[in-house]
């Protein structure tokens, strides 16, 4: 069972989807992509994992933007931390792909405790 929300992050709404149960696993996608580009493969995970996937800003269904400098990196990191702080998550394995793995590493840098 899928489950959509949409959570606040730096006045931006973050579209957010979770499904499977288990240990929490947040998954960040690439520029240009969104969450839904990342289910097929993320699927198989769910029967043991509590699989975490979002619309990064500007992306998806997520609030769209036009300012460059809310593409920060760093922002985007911090909307990984807003994802899992709405959940409830204190800690869960991270993962991304292309510019996803940007922001899964400074997450995991800034917040080594929460990995």
């Amino acid at each position: 069972m899928t489950n959509m929300q949409h959570i606040k992050s730096d006045g931006l709404e973050i579209a957010v989807e979770e499904f499977g149960q288990g240990h929490p696993f947040i998954f960040a996608h690439g520029l240009t992509g969104n969450r839904h580009g990342s289910r097929a493969q993320l699927e198989p995970l769910a029967d043991q994992y509590r699989v975490i996937i979002y619309d990064q800003r500007g992306h998806g269904d997520s609030t769209p933007i036009t300012d460059p400098k809310l593409y920060d990196p760093n922002r985007m990191a911090e909307d990984m931390t807003a994802v899992l702080d709405a959940l409830g998550i204190e800690r869960a394995i991270v993962g991304g792909e292309s510019m996803g793995t940007t922001t899964t590493l400074l997450f995991a840098l800034k917040h080594p405790e929460r990995v």
